[in-house]
């Protein structure tokens, strides 16, 4: 298995959060229309018997990766106080460049969301910031909004700031015969039609950035960070070291695949991005990726099209979590 980092510019404000397992949907969408769903369904054979052509992580800010999900005192170098605790919360992105130093020092380079792109004029700008936009439908016999369908509604947008760059961390199999230069096409015409929801009114539209640094993973590690959204279920894990937030995913098929029936697929429950875990048994090579692929005939997650697959994977990072045996 391979890595590579993909580095975009938002050119659009988002309306979906962008993550792993939603990055990789709508990758197999492009795929099934540019190369035919013979290839997808070359690339997919194995997928949820451990054998993943591709696991993508969410789109974090340049240079930083989310927080590992650790209780507080973890990352206590003071006695904790009330400011130092809403301080942290809001602290949820790590710098790269600081991973490989450990947890003892990850409190005092924690950043948040104002903290990340340089000061304008010594005004702190928000990375990205989640604000309402307003819709409205107008009554053709009226020229006006009413009551019911036609009420004004309002719809959460992610807005970025300007100079924003994301990155989305990959891990793939180069067995499929997969090339870097592929992957970035097939990001770049995502960037184009737009990722997410509402993507064919404009929203979720990036550019592809030319060149980006791979993430370099530790050398040794007790535990792992994930930068997607995982499925552990049924795995081997210390669970009493196991650090996570959980949530659900009701997910649905994109325009046209639920074949005109019920486009809703099963929820499915999910540890969210930032999870640690450790599992009982570390090889002596260290893995990339971590979960499992869900769906599939044998366990449909999807009434109107069986063969449905969902990204449980999640990329991982080694990391040293103390006090484990």
């Amino acid at each position: 298995m391979q890595l590579l980092t993909i580095s975009i510019t938002p050119l659009s404000a988002f309306g979906t959060v962008p993550r792993g397992d939603q990055i990789f949907g709508q990758l197999c969408a492009h795929i099934a229309q540019s190369d035919g769903q013979e290839r997808l369904r070359e690339l997919l054979a194995g997928y949820t018997e451990g054998r993943p052509f591709l696991v993508c992580s969410d789109f974090f800010p340049a240079g930083y990766l989310p927080r590992p999900t650790l209780p507080p005192d973890m990352y206590q170098t003071q006695p904790q106080n009330r400011q130092s605790s809403k301080q942290l919360k809001r602290a949820v992105w790590l710098p790269k460049d600081c991973f490989h130093e450990g947890i003892e020092v990850w409190r005092e380079r924690l950043k948040n969301a104002e903290e990340i792109l340089p000061r304008e004029k010594d005004i702190a700008r928000k990375f990205n910031a989640i604000r309402g936009q307003s819709h409205n439908s107008i009554q053709r016999d009226s020229g006006t909004t009413g009551k019911g369908q036609f009420a004004p509604y309002t719809i959460e947008r992610i807005w970025y700031a300007p100079g924003a760059k994301l990155e989305c961390h990959l891990v793939y199999d180069d067995s499929y015969g997969l090339q870097p230069a592929m992957i970035r096409q097939w990001f770049a015409a995502m960037g184009v039609y737009g990722f997410g929801r509402d993507a064919t009114i404009g929203m979720g539209k990036f550019a592809v950035e030319p060149a980006s640094s791979d993430i370099t993973l530790p050398a040794h590690g007790s535990a792992f960070l994930t930068l997607a959204p995982i499925a552990p279920q049924g795995q081997n894990w210390k669970s009493e070291y196991c650090f996570y937030k959980c949530f659900t995913r009701f997910g649905r098929h994109g325009k046209g695949a639920g074949g005109g029936q019920n486009p809703f697929k099963v929820p499915l429950l999910l540890l969210d991005t930032g999870a640690v875990l450790v599992p009982q048994i570390i090889g002596a090579e260290l893995p990339k990726f971590l979960g499992q692929g869900l769906g599939g005939e044998k366990q449909p997650i999807s009434r109107a099209r069986p063969e449905t697959i969902h990204q449980g994977y999640a990329p991982v990072l080694p990391m040293i979590l103390p006090k484990i045996p």
